[in-house]
């Protein structure tokens, strides 16, 4: 519309007019909002995906339904890498690659720390998807949180009126490394511990990226840490809801009202199956045993070892992972070998190494392996660390244990 402007207004007039009619217009409009995605390499990304795909992370996919929905924003942060060629969206993060909570905060070597990042740009809303590192190598709770205190005062810092919105943590394929590393209590403790810190100023949300999302399905083989495209899409909707209500209504979701973390029902690597092992010696000095073992779904079963023993029935083993197994007294077990030293567990394998420094660890056979340094890999030979070696006998080295393994699991290459 328009505005009626008489004629015998002058020149001067005429702009003032103008002037308070663009001002009146304009004041409706919302400005740019800027948005920073702080994390690890969940939001960074790489070209060195475990899956040998292109995984433009959970950034491309909010960015491109922010943008289809007509928002006005601007994602910033201090790099603008990787380039992600075939992907074109606002690429500005904080994503940092193999960081830690408190890494984030106090810098890792001289890669820089948050507070300096932070002096480039002024954001008005924070994704903070951060914690999977310290999952991995199982940084104390209280320290975690400790962290993630101070990585909200930094925020805060910077922009005292900052909208915070953190995310649960996507499950990992590993459902013991998930209950027994911190996940799990990671997430039911956040949204108590966001209530706390939350104020009017610069409210805190906590947003459920665990819920609905599978550790094996949704994250990239075979290591089963990084987001494939489902689970970026996945992340993407999340966050996106949460920015859309609060770009819409002024209003933040809140889920900090329930401080659980309700089970995901399709990460079917948590050992919920009962294993059924069928033995069945013969009666003669060399029997053949032929262990059938129910896996659990994300298992794939292979042709069953043989061995040559001499020995009476076990009973089942478990599928949860003890560092130490005590041999019955009773059987005698013989195995034929090339390397006479105590026998290995019928069934079972395990691999060994620093506990966190190597978890996820692949080995081969001439001790090479690929190691998970937090969330990068990196290539080491080191035979001391070799799984499964007789050499170390029924019992695992005091503190390299790391987890055991069915042997058809192990046969199949499934670390």
């Amino acid at each position: 519309m328009i505005p009626f402007i008489p004629r015998q207004l002058g020149s001067w007039h005429l702009l003032a007019v103008l002037l308070l009619f663009t001002l009146l217009i304009g004041g409706t409009a919302s400005a740019t909002t800027r948005i920073v995605p702080i994390g690890d390499s969940l939001t960074h990304g790489g070209g060195d995906s475990d899956d040998g795909d292109v995984h433009p992370t959970y950034r491309y996919w909010l960015w491109k339904k922010l943008d289809d929905a007509g928002y006005d924003v601007d994602f910033v942060g201090s790099t603008t890498s990787p380039t992600f060629p075939g992907y074109s969206f606002d690429r500005g993060n904080e994503g940092h690659g193999g960081f830690t909570i408190g890494g984030i905060v106090d810098g890792v070597g001289g890669s820089g720390k948050l507070s300096s990042w932070l002096k480039g740009y002024n954001p008005d809303i924070a994704l903070v998807l951060i914690g999977t590192n310290d999952v991995l190598w199982n940084v104390p709770m209280e320290k975690r949180f400790s962290n993630l205190g101070r990585l909200v005062d930094t925020l805060r810092d910077r922009n005292p009126e900052m909208v915070i919105f953190i995310g649960k943590l996507p499950p990992t394929g590993d459902a013991q490394r998930n209950k027994h590393q911190g996940l799990l209590e990671f997430n039911s403790r956040l949204p108590g511990w966001a209530a706390g810190e939350s104020t009017s100023r610069s409210p805190i949300r906590v947003v459920d990226l665990y819920s609905g999302y599978d550790g094996r399905d949704d994250n990239q083989a075979d290591r089963y840490i990084h987001p494939d495209e489902s689970g970026e899409k996945k992340i993407a909707n999340r966050f996106f809801s949460a920015i859309a209500s609060y770009l819409d209504k002024g209003d933040v979701p809140d889920e900090t009202e329930t401080p659980t973390v309700t089970p995901t029902p399709t990460e079917t690597s948590t050992p919920t199956a009962t294993p059924t092992p069928s033995e069945t010696p013969t009666p003669t000095g060399t029997p053949t045993l032929s262990p059938t073992v129910t896996l659990t779904p994300t298992e794939t079963p292979i042709p069953t070892e043989t061995a040559t023993t001499t020995m009476t029935p076990a009973p089942p083993p478990s599928l949860e992972p003890t560092p130490i197994v005590t041999a019955s007294p009773t059987p005698t077990i013989v195995v034929v070998t090339s390397a006479p030293t105590q026998a290995f567990p019928v069934g079972k394998r395990y691999a060994i190494g620093d506990p966190g420094q190597y978890l996820g660890t692949r080995f081969g056979s001439n001790g090479s392996a690929t190691v998970a340094d937090g969330s990068r890999t990196v290539a080491t030979i080191e035979p001391t660390l070799k799984p499964g070696s007789r050499a170390y006998g029924l019992k695992p080295p005091e503190g390299r244990f790391i987890r055991w393994y069915p042997a058809v699991r192990w046969a199949a290459g499934i670390r």
